[in-house]
């Protein structure tokens, strides 16, 4: 059977992209917007999830996209909708702040407009948006009305209906979500005196019932698919945190919804989340990770769900467990990661399967330790991986794979010139004469020997030596090591 999400994205092709989903945004470069200084976002599906941890500027940038179009009919959203100036917030953005939209063209090219300041403090550029609905769901789109004590509830008794209507395609897209059968879902349109509402009302179980007596997370997928169902084809739809009250399993089909519905109406779908359950629920070029660096803000994009999640957990919960042989091992590994990508480090957990001697250092296990160490974890329902020494070998299949080299890690760093060069410059040990002096000692004891010569900790001089060595790994070594991580944390 076709995977949705897989069928979604081969929509999102080159030449198909225009005539599946019209004048969709490709790109967005936000400047001087709160903490934005400077930031670019490539889409690169025709569902963007962006995610990150709570202040990295999610909200701007769904909030700044929704003013991206003007509607063929009504009012568009425009930056005052959304960054209001006064006491309270003098300057949330800079007098120099702009947001450049980049947009899909028939001619598979982009068009570039811009909203920037002018020298009256005004916007310009409003009249270049292309013509493009735009459907923006905020985070409090259902705040119950027993909570708000609207006339709806105050009035209860009083209300007079005036007009109901059936909502098949919400009442069948909402049961699918929140696992539930309902018989009917509609729309009543309801007064007191001159005061006039719509009220969602349902029936399941042989009970029927308004949103006043529905919980937070039902009444809130209801109102959301209804404005959703209700969006002309090949809209924008923004969405703040949809899957806010939704238990799991919820979270999951809400995200397959979202797959489902810009299948069926083209729509391009921006939103903002924190759950992993609709990130895997969406292709996984939709992730937009935000990840706040001490250089600025990085945008990652199609980002792998579980990636993101362990990004997004601070490293509690990582994307991948690396089993390494020894303490060296996972010193040259966490540098060789470091190098490549070192986003990535945060997301994965490196471990050792070795067991310590009596002077407590980890020596190797062997493969057999190794086997038995991811077997356990893999029991546990933990993704693992393993990286073997130089000398072993390495099984793909297995989720095997190897160090550079040949030899083991410590005979591999202490062979390489640079590393020797820094022991000396450093604390003036000439490993050739030290070497000697050891006779014929296990390569295990080298590291352990040097640090009581250096007068340091083992630990403390292992990731020295590891962080020379690693710099010396030939990139394209190093690189597909850190690839062949990043596949099996993604199997």
């Amino acid at each position: 059977m076709t995977d949705p999400r897989a069928t979604l994205q081969r929509k999102f092709e080159q030449r198909d992209r225009f005539a599946n989903f019209g004048d969709v945004l490709m790109k967005i470069t936000v400047s001087g917007f709160r903490g934005h200084a400077n930031t670019t976002i490539d889409i690169r599906s025709p569902i963007t999830a962006f995610c990150g941890l709570n202040g990295c500027g999610k909200s701007t940038i769904v909030e700044l996209a929704a003013a991206a179009y003007r509607p063929p009919i009504g009012t568009a959203f425009q930056i005052s909708t959304f960054f209001a100036v006064g006491p309270l917030d003098p300057a949330p953005f800079t007098p120099q702040a702009s947001v450049r939209f980049e947009y899909w063209q028939a001619n598979q090219t982009v068009r570039s407009i811009a909203l920037s300041r002018t020298a009256q403090s005004n916007w310009s550029g409003y009249r270049l948006r292309p013509l493009r609905d735009v459907t923006f769901v905020s985070a409090d789109i259902h705040i119950p009305r027993v909570e708000r004590r609207d006339f709806v509830v105050r009035e209860a008794a009083h209300l007079h209906v005036d007009s109901t209507t059936d909502l098949a395609e919400v009442r069948t897209q909402s049961q699918t979500v929140l696992g539930q059968t309902y018989t009917v879902v509609q729309e009543k349109r309801v007064r007191s005196g001159t005061t006039r509402t719509e009220v969602l009302s349902a029936s399941r179980g042989g009970v029927s019932y308004s949103e006043i007596h529905m919980g937070c997370g039902e009444g809130r997928v209801q109102s959301m698919i209804r404005r959703l169902e209700a969006a002309p084809d090949k809209s924008l739809i923004v969405l703040e945190e949809p899957e806010s009250a939704l238990h799991q399993s919820a979270q999951y089909r809400l995200g397959q919804y979202l797959v489902k519905l810009a299948n069926r109406k083209g729509h391009q779908i921006l939103l903002t989340t924190h759950s992993d359950f609709i990130l895997r629920a969406l292709p996984q070029m939709s992730a937009v990770f935000l990840h706040k660096t001490a250089a600025g803000l990085q945008p990652i994009a199609g980002i792998p769900s579980m990636q993101a999640v362990s990004l997004l957990s601070e490293g509690h919960a990582p994307a991948l467990t690396v089993v390494v042989e020894d303490d060296c091992a996972r010193a040259i590994l966490s540098e060789i990661i470091r190098r490549v990508d070192a986003t990535f480090l945060t997301s994965v957990r490196v471990v050792v399967a070795g067991k310590r001697d009596a002077q407590g250092q980890t020596v190797g296990g062997g493969k057999s330790e190794i086997k038995t160490t991811m077997a356990t974890l893999a029991r546990a329902g933990v993704r693992v991986a393993a990286v073997l020494d130089g000398d072993g070998t390495a099984d793909a299949a297995l989720s095997l794979f190897k160090l550079p080299g040949t030899q083991a890690p410590e005979k591999e760093v202490l062979a390489v010139p640079e590393v020797v060069a820094y022991l000396q410059s450093t604390y003036g040990i000439i490993w050739p004469d030290f070497l000697a002096g050891l006779g014929n000692i296990d390569h295990h004891q080298y590291l352990p020997r040097l640090a009581a010569q250096a007068r340091v900790t083992v630990d403390q001089l292992t990731g020295e030596l590891a962080r020379e060595y690693a710099a010396r790994v030939p990139a394209n070594d190093a690189t597909a090591l850190i690839q062949q991580l990043k596949d099996a944390a993604t199997q």
